[in-house]
This record gives structure tokens, C-alpha cells and sequence, in this order.
């Protein structure tokens, strides 16, 4: 676990970028509370079905060192053939 830990470190010494994306149901809490505190930013992704859509929203959990003043929640929908997209009208 902790091999796994000082090579995140050793990584973001080097100004290298990693994402890695963890479902916290198949890890142990003191592993994931490990990287938790390895990550420059920590991100979960929360989705609400309603009846008619379902809105899914970024939410910033921890962002360590920003350059300025940032969104904490971010909504976004997944378009086929486009991707990721940001609503921008949810700044408003």
C-alpha cells in the first residue's frame, strides 16, 4: 500500500499528471483515505435520476494549491460521438 503511495508522490515531484478514477465500495477506507490525501485535486461525481433526466454534477471535494478562485460544483452531460460536455449555463 504504501509502495503504491510513494510512487503517486514521487510522480507529482516530477510535475507529471495522474487521473485515476476508484469506486471507494472495493477499497479498503485507509487506502483510499491514503490517496485522498496524495491527490491535488479530489473530485466525486454525483448523478440524479428524475423522471424526465438525470443531471450529473462534478463536485470538488478538495483542490489543493488553485491558482484563483473555482466552481465547487460543476454540471455536465455525456454526449455520444462528443464526450464530456460542461454546462455553462450553470455557472449563471
Amino acid at each position: 500500500m504504501l509502495r503504491i503511495i510513494n510512487f503517486f508522490k514521487k510522480l507529482n515531484n516530477l510535475n507529471k499528471t495522474v487521473i485515476f478514477t476508484v469506486d471507494p465500495t472495493h477499497l479498503d477506507e485507509k487506502f483510499l483515505a491514503l490517496l485522498k490525501n496524495v491527490a491535488d485535486i479530489y473530485i466525486y461525481i454525483n448523478m440524479n435520476a428524475s423522471s424526465s433526466e438525470t443531471a450529473r454534477v462534478i463536485d470538488i471535494k478538495r483542490f489543493k494549491r488553485p491558482f484563483d478562485v473555482y466552481v465547487q460544483k460543476i454540471p455536465f452531460r455525456v454526449e455520444p460521438r462528443e464526450g464530456l460536455i460542461i454546462e455553462i449555463g450553470g455557472y449563471a
